[in-house]
């Protein structure tokens, strides 16, 4: 059976210049959703936050929130392990992989943050 690993866009043959890309990718958006938080938490005397905590959907946001969080520090570590000669193509394929499931839980967040805001920013 052949290895296809370096056949995917040549990409495996970068895998250190990726490796970079995809630590500093996890780090920049542990930034941003520090900013996210601060953000939310400047609008949570509204009606419509107190609305969104009272039917419970605070508790699901910040599971998706902390899940993100968690995802971004294995990003991180798996693009690490990338620099090491002993790994396969597997720890490569993986951190690509998990930087897609960032990406996702990273664009629900922001998507939960915005109606917010919009909504908090439209009470009379």
């Amino acid at each position: 059976m052949k290895n296809y690993a370096s056949l995917s866009l040549s990409l495996f043959k970068e895998r250190d210049d990726i490796a970079v890309v995809l630590s500093s990718f996890a780090f920049t958006m542990l930034g941003f959703l520090a900013a996210v938080i601060t953000i939310m938490f400047s609008f949570s005397n509204s009606s419509t936050f107190k609305k969104y905590k009272r039917k419970g959907y605070l508790d699901v946001f910040f599971s998706i929130y902390y899940s993100a969080i968690f995802g971004l520090i294995f990003t991180f570590g798996l693009s690490i392990l990338n620099f090491s000669e002993s790994t396969g193509a597997w720890i490569f394929r993986l951190s690509v992989m998990s930087t897609v499931n960032n990406l996702v839980q990273i664009g629900l967040v922001t998507t939960i943050i915005i109606n917010l805001a919009r909504r908090a920013a439209n009470e009379p």
